[in-house]
């Protein structure tokens, strides 16, 4: 049975749309979790596996998640991702350390997938990484389309805490990207206080 910490990253990743639903038709029936992970590099229909590796991970998640330790490291950005959106759904605390090595990913897709599981394992390493973000405009590979950056971090720290700064309001890059000093200020006056409470489910000062 998957760890409740490892759900709450769930539902906060399916929160903010990151998972992918779609029918996954081009997918062989029960594969093997380490296939999951290895055939998304050549997969014709990327968003099958990533619904077949959701799947996966409601049926039995140890065997997804040793098969995404064991690839998280892979040279190919493909499988790596894949693997770390089979941890992002299998996660355990013991695994806050592989993810925290994302955080600093120059790719945008492995640094915020990574970060979003980080806040749902209630690690608040993910919040300055969420916060840089905002006025990042770059577009993000594995989402709907359209889907950028900044917006992601947007939702993830509306989602994840009781801040505000005009964030809510923000219908454009622009405007998310005005908000940044605010939340910057926020951040360095209150980040070593500021802590997970189970209560309300997000991180308060």
């Amino acid at each position: 049975m998957r760890c409740v910490r490892g759900f709450v990253a769930f539902l906060a990743l399916a929160t903010v749309g990151w998972l992918a639903f779609v029918p996954a038709t081009t997918v062989a029936t029960n594969p093997a979790p380490e296939h999951l992970i290895t055939g998304f590099s050549d997969a014709p229909n990327p968003d099958a596996i990533l619904y077949a590796i959701n799947k996966a991970s409601a049926a039995d998640s140890a065997p997804l998640r040793k098969a995404a330790l064991a690839y998280i490291g892979d040279n190919d950005q493909k499988t790596r991702y894949a693997a770390l959106y089979a941890l992002a759904l299998t996660a355990k605390q013991d695994d806050a350390e592989a993810l925290a090595k994302f955080l600093t990913s120059p790719i945008a897709d492995e640094r915020l997938l990574a970060a979003a599981t980080l806040a749902g394992l209630r690690d608040k390493r993910a919040l300055p990484v969420l916060i840089a973000t905002l006025d990042q405009d770059e577009p993000l590979a594995y989402r709907e389309a359209g889907e950028r950056a900044s917006t992601f971090a947007q939702k993830q720290l509306l989602h994840f805490t009781s801040q505000d700064f005009g964030l809510k309001a923000a219908r454009t890059p622009e405007q998310i990207a005005t908000t940044k000093p605010e939340w910057d200020r926020w951040w360095q006056k209150a980040g070593d206080s500021v802590h997970y409470d189970p209560q309300t489910r997000r991180f308060v000062e």
